[in-house]
């Protein structure tokens, strides 16, 4: 960058009669510029990135253009956060780019230049996994809204044995086992954005024990003690039958 090489020209002639024979010359050989904008990159469409740009050969300085967002500290920091325009969060996309300055235009050197993409991700729907369920028998629908933005997924965080049909469809079927409570979560994701979830409590239940309500007790003065069996599923509850009468 900047070599400076000189140059002798010999004269070899007897009849020159120069008075300094021999002459030189300094020619100055310019590195060409180079620049390198960093790795292509996602962000949050509530987030920042800090660029990586870098540059070298005879290059001093460099200028980012390209975006219609804020540059911070300004747009000739190599290593500028960059915060993005309403415009290009719902574009979800911008390209920079890295311009190296032309210390030496007249020794034929030109600038220097290299993209970066930023690839912006809108922000998640909220999940919402549905109300919880309570249903005799294994096998149930499941109810979660499906997000506007992003993809769901289906994930069993509590409870054993259990099956999720098609974990990112909203309404999968689900299969558990009888006789157990699970919490389900629905979680919705956008690439590099925070996921949002919520969770919906599945109980299956076992059918009750048959019922057995005693001996029936005949010519009974004053009062009696019921002898039903306690049920081994469920919860028995006395009430007056309809009289047959």
């Amino acid at each position: 960058n900047g070599d400076v090489i000189s140059v002798i020209l010999t004269s070899s002639e007897s009849c020159v009669t120069a008075a300094t024979p021999n002459a030189s010359v300094n020619v100055t050989v310019t590195t060409p510029p180079t620049a390198n904008a960093g790795a292509d990159a996602a962000i949050c469409a509530t987030s920042t990135v800090t660029l990586n740009g870098s540059i070298g050969g005879s290059a001093t300085s460099a200028v980012w253009s390209g975006g219609t967002g804020s540059f911070s500290p300004n747009n000739t920091s190599l290593n500028a956060v960059y915060t993005p325009s309403a415009a290009e969060i719902t574009a979800g996309t911008v390209t920079l780019t890295l311009t190296t300055n032309d210390p030496d235009g007249a020794g034929g050197c030109t600038t220097a230049q290299d993209d970066v993409v930023i690839t912006i991700n809108a922000e998640p729907s909220d999940a919402n996994a549905g109300p919880d369920q309570s249903i005799c028998g294994s096998t149930t629908t499941l109810a979660a809204f499906p997000p506007a933005v992003g993809t769901g997924t289906w994930t069993i965080t509590a409870g054993t044995g259990g099956t999720i049909a098609s974990p990112s469809s909203p309404t999968s079927g689900f299969t558990g086992v009888r006789g157990q409570v699970y919490t389900l979560r629905w979680r919705i994701t956008n690439g590099t954005c925070p996921s949002t979830e919520a969770f919906v409590t599945v109980t299956l239940l076992q059918d009750p024990s048959a019922a057995q309500a005693g001996s029936d007790q005949l010519n009974v003065c004053g009062t009696i003690t019921l002898g039903a069996t306690a049920p081994t599923i469920g919860v028995g509850q006395w009430s007056f039958a309809p009289s047959n009468a």
